[in-house]
């Protein structure tokens, strides 16, 4: 799968819309809901924070989870 920028370089413009409209969920999910937590989420596997940012109630980490699963993010080929 490409990204949406390769893409727009590539001169397909509407696979990179398709690849954008793809991952726009949840870009809008982890932006609304999680903040800087979903980095540490997706990327070492800990909802932990310190204060000021409130931890992540366990339903929206498993909902992250669940979508960045669903969406195939690339974050979960990454060595943990």
């Amino acid at each position: 799968m490409a990204t949406a920028a390769a893409a727009y370089i590539a001169g397909d413009a509407a696979a990179a819309q398709r690849e954008w409209e793809d991952v726009l969920p949840r870009v809008h999910f982890e932006n609304r809901r999680c903040g800087l937590s979903a980095a540490k989420v997706l990327v070492i596997a800990s909802a932990w924070t310190r204060a000021p940012i409130a931890p992540l109630r366990p339903s929206t980490v498993e909902q992250l989870v669940d979508l960045a699963r669903r969406k195939q993010a690339r974050v979960f080929d990454w060595a943990r």
